[in-house]
């Protein structure tokens, strides 16, 4: 039996991107404060991790505002990929380093696959590029 490989791309759009849309969607269609629970559930977090980080924040009601906040603080995966993000400033053109640290990606396969697609620059345009070339 063969083991099958996927590259980040494929996981990135069946894993990754669905999330942010969800959330984004939610966040979008959101009329007044977000409960405890839809804001746990959508982020992949327990309630009292929800709980504890709007007592860490000065959190009393999430609204739009206070849920990027929540999420900015959360531990899901999703949560620790945009907290990386907003560290880094979500630059438009992006270092090596950047993508490495931002998708939890080893420098040296982002190294290897800039140097084999001659890119020198990651920008929106490119990173779909990178990302096919990465088997996870």
């Amino acid at each position: 039996m063969t083991k099958t490989m996927f590259s980040y791309l494929e996981y990135y759009a069946y894993c990754i991107r669905p999330r942010l849309k969800e959330i984004d969607l939610f966040v979008k269609t959101s009329k007044r404060s977000i409960s405890i629970s839809d804001a746990a559930s959508i982020l992949m977090l327990n309630s009292q991790e929800v709980i504890g980080i709007m007592k860490k924040e000065g959190i009393k009601l999430i609204n739009r505002k206070a849920f990027f906040k929540i999420m900015e603080n959360g531990s899901s995966d999703i949560c620790r990929l945009f907290r990386r993000e907003i560290e880094r400033k979500s630059p438009h053109i992006y270092s090596i380093e950047d993508i490495s640290y931002i998708y939890d990606i080893d420098l040296e396969k982002i190294k290897n696959v800039c140097s084999l697609l001659k890119i020198k620059e990651i920008t929106p345009y490119t990173l779909p590029d990178v990302f096919a070339q990465i088997a996870i």
